[in-house]
């Protein structure tokens, strides 16, 4: 099965979405939609450990939370039991760019645009991180 990248209207998690482009704090009220948005989400990738979208939304769960870390370990599940799946590729790599692994960032990146050349968001996301890279190499 093969998944679109990131902006494709499906599960939410879009790069697009404001908690995919920074850092962003949450408001009490929104938080705690969040934090039961996480419970449901861990409750049903527990149900279906084997189940690719349940890791996935896992994943952009704790990623709305800033999770980084897990939500990294929740995407590359996701990609361990559905190697061809986009938005999983695009939002490891925003993970990795926000835990500052940079080359690995890319190199979702890539992966994302290779299964979907079209996706704007993923080409964007690559230029920004490529641009960073470019800039901490100069000084």
């Amino acid at each position: 099965m093969v998944h679109s990248c990131c902006c494709d209207g499906g599960s939410g998690g879009c790069a697009s979405s404001p908690s995919k482009k920074a850092e962003v704090s949450k408001p009490p009220e929104a938080l705690s939609r969040l934090q039961d948005a996480l419970k449901s989400a861990r409750d049903a990738a527990a149900k279906e450990p084997n189940n690719a979208e349940r890791q996935y939304q896992l994943g952009n769960a704790l990623f709305d939370l800033q999770r980084y870390d897990e939500a990294r370990v929740a995407y590359e599940a996701t990609i361990a039991i559905s190697p061809q799946y986009g938005s999983a590729h695009c939002n490891l790599g925003l993970c990795l760019r926000f835990l500052g692994l940079l080359p690995q960032a890319i190199e979702e990146y890539r992966k994302a645009i290779a299964i979907d050349p079209k996706d704007v968001t993923t080409r964007y996301n690559l230029i920004a991180a490529l641009e960073r890279r470019a800039i901490s190499r100069a000084s």
